[in-house]
């Protein structure tokens, strides 16, 4: 089953935000990076670029996926047995807007999955709360979800 359709029959949205929602995902596995751009470039079709790269930013900019619903998605899809769990600071790069995050992430066969964002104000290395907020988050996630 093609990613796009898998994302459109669990997170029942329309086709075109299954669509764009896919891109976004194979462009971060593929290490394209997080600018609209090279995600927009991973949506398939004749579209013009600049109308992909606007799909992008309001797909991001939207409220497209319910939380319960994208964990619900991973306790499905998460592989048997052990995965590693880490924890990383990123900057995402959306349009004007940069972005800094503390993600935890699953990670299994060298591919990992968001789990957990936590916005932080400021570039550089996080602090020892953000990190005990975060991980407190996850800890909540495996009673309730995992």
């Amino acid at each position: 089953m093609l990613l796009a359709e898998l994302l459109y029959k669990h997170f029942n949205m329309i086709n075109s935000r299954a669509k764009v929602f896919a891109a976004i995902i194979k462009a971060l596995i593929l290490c394209r990076g997080s600018n609209y751009k090279n995600m927009a470039s991973e949506i398939e079709g004749e579209t013009l670029l600049e109308s992909k790269i606007k799909s992008v930013s309001r797909f991001l900019d939207g409220d497209n996926i319910d939380e319960d619903c994208y964990y619900e998605f991973i306790k499905e899809h998460m592989p048997p047995g052990k995965v590693c769990i880490s924890i990383d600071r990123t900057s995402w790069e959306l349009g004007r807007i940069v972005r800094n995050l503390l993600v935890i992430t699953v990670s299994y066969d060298k591919i990992g999955m968001p789990v957990l964002f936590k916005s932080i104000s400021h570039r550089g290395s996080c602090t020892a709360n953000d990190q005990i907020e975060i991980i407190g988050g996850w800890i909540i996630l495996l009673v309730v979800y995992l």
